[in-house]
């Protein structure tokens, strides 16, 4: 289950294309800033109207009151991808890691397909991204990640993935995998922190080996802050699935600083989605 190394890329308002963006050096490369803002969402690649929902999703992130430095988008639908890379926004914005379908999941040889995307300020400077495919997966289940210099030194990686799907032991067995192939890959000695933003499932209500459950540790509720069921219809028990975990030193974290941003009526139409910030002291 090697790690695949990735261009991030960037607008060029020159050639009208996103064009490949060369990472940095840990000695020369600057840090990330003091204060980050990190945002991930669960867009969901089986659900209804995806262009349409990229659309309301990119109004929802431009509109934020605390502009997010990092996004982390898991399971975007080609076309949600198609609208997101010609969002002007976008393009102003932020470097994007896949500006092609190559690394995307076809289900069943189906026309369209499906990825983890990973969406950085332009201004900053990353050291790797990568990409990794589960050995342990029926639907081309995977992880983006990519690393930054800590303000405080070494490399913080940011990863966003989406787990096997399935209420079966099957599935189940293999989410275990995919997590325990994360820990591996985050005991990296050369890392000083890893923040993992993942759709999960309930029987991980624990955080996987050596992360932290960043909404638990700062006195979150699980069960009255659900991230999926409202926009089932009919509605269900709402379950919290779409979760942040940290490992090693970040920084300073408070119950303040993480929230599920987007509710009501309007997760119907945009998804599911938590923000973070991160205080990288």
């Amino acid at each position: 289950m090697p790690l695949e190394a990735v261009y991030l890329h960037q607008y060029s308002t020159t050639s009208k294309k996103w064009e490949p963006y060369v990472p940095g050096h840990l000695e020369t490369v600057v840090p990330l800033p003091v204060d980050l803002h990190l945002l991930t969402w669960h867009v969901g690649c089986v659900m209804e109207y995806p262009a349409s929902r990229m659309f309301g999703i990119l109004d929802f992130v431009k509109s934020w009151g605390t502009q997010p430095h990092i996004v982390l988008f898991q399971e975007v639908d080609t076309r949600a991808h198609n609208i997101l890379l010609t969002n002007e926004y976008v393009q102003k914005t932020f470097n994007v890691n896949f500006v092609d379908d190559s690394h995307f999941e076809r289900p069943g040889g189906s026309s369209w397909g499906y990825g983890n995307l990973i969406l950085v300020k332009r201004d900053f400077l990353h050291l790797n991204c990568l990409y990794l495919r589960y050995d342990n997966t029926q639907m081309g289940s995977n992880a983006v990640m990519i690393d930054f210099k800590h303000p405080a030194g070494n490399y913080i990686r940011f990863i966003s993935t989406q787990l096997e799907c399935g209420s079966n032991e099957d599935a189940k067995t293999r989410r275990t995998a995919q997590l325990a192939a994360l820990v591996e890959i985050s005991n990296d000695p050369t890392l000083r922190a890893s923040v993992m933003c993942t759709y999960t499932a309930p029987e991980h209500a624990d955080a996987p080996g050596g992360f932290g459950d960043v909404f638990v540790n700062v006195g979150g509720v699980a069960e009255r802050n659900p991230t999926w069921g409202m926009n089932e219809d009919p509605p269900v028990a709402g379950e919290r699935r779409t979760k942040v975990f940290v490992k090693g030193t970040v920084g300073t974290l408070n119950a303040a600083d993480y929230a599920r941003v987007g509710g009501g009526e309007r997760i119907r139409v945009t998804g599911l989605v938590e923000g973070l910030k991160i205080k990288m002291i």
